[in-house]
């Protein structure tokens, strides 16, 4: 390429414009406009300098599906071991259908849920649930509220003698909570999980049927976020 700079004789600083044009071995312009000298000089310097290309050895994790917010790795891979992690997922306030030992109650009103995967290789070891109160994005000091009805215990899903399915892909993490809200809620863990004033979880599913959850009944575990889903180093 030819570079042909043109400028006037009272040029006094770089920001001063400057006429550049650009041709090719046979003459074919390709630039023929106006700039600073600033940025000429910019161009020039580009063109003689090559970026650096980064050489590194890439960690490289399966994508996570759309309603994951974090990811920890317990145990990577790197270890030569079964990996471990954990995948946090965020599921909006709804109302869903759900069986209350042998009874169906629809619509019924959840408030919104962080509920955390615990998985060794592909298979679902865990499962953590609980509540927040907040919109929008989730942060290290939201606020965290204990599940509302049965099932859980500390936060952590009891399942009885139902087992989450190996799954082939972190991207089925995205709808499995599907399949605990179709596993029946019992009397298992009921006591002082909201303040709805009901003692059997029978009549808190048909007082909440076709109502959306009050978030004010929600009873709070007196933590954030990052406390209660703290790590300790091993």
């Amino acid at each position: 390429m030819k570079y042909q700079i043109t400028f006037d004789e009272q040029l006094k600083s770089t920001t001063d414009y400057v006429n550049v044009k650009i041709t090719n071995e046979i003459g074919v312009t390709f630039t023929d406009a106006s700039m600073t000298l600033d940025d000429f000089l910019e161009c020039i310097k580009d063109s003689l300098h090559e970026r650096k290309v980064e050489t590194y050895d890439p960690i490289d994790n399966e994508m996570l599906p759309k309603n994951a917010f974090k990811q920890v790795w317990v145990r990577h891979p790197l270890y030569g071991i079964t990996p471990k992690q954990d995948i946090f997922v965020d599921i909006p306030k709804k109302r869903w259908d759900i069986r209350c030992y042998d009874t169906m109650y629809e619509q019924v009103g959840f408030p919104r849920l962080i509920m955390r995967y615990r998985l060794e290789g592909l298979f679902i070891t865990g499962i953590d649930v609980v509540a927040i109160k907040e919109q929008g994005r989730i942060t290290p000091d939201t606020e965290i509220f204990k599940f509302p009805y049965s099932n859980v215990s500390g936060g952590r899903v009891c399942m009885g003698g139902n087992t989450f399915p190996e799954i082939k892909s972190l991207y089925q993490l995205e709808t499995m909570h599907n399949f605990f809200f179709s596993v029946p809620f019992s009397q298992d863990h009921y006591g002082n999980r909201n303040l709805l004033g009901f003692n059997e979880i029978r009549e808190t599913c048909r007082f909440m049927s076709d109502k959306d959850f009050d978030d004010e009944m929600l009873i709070s575990k007196k933590k954030t976020f990052k406390e209660f889903f703290a790590y300790k180093a091993q």
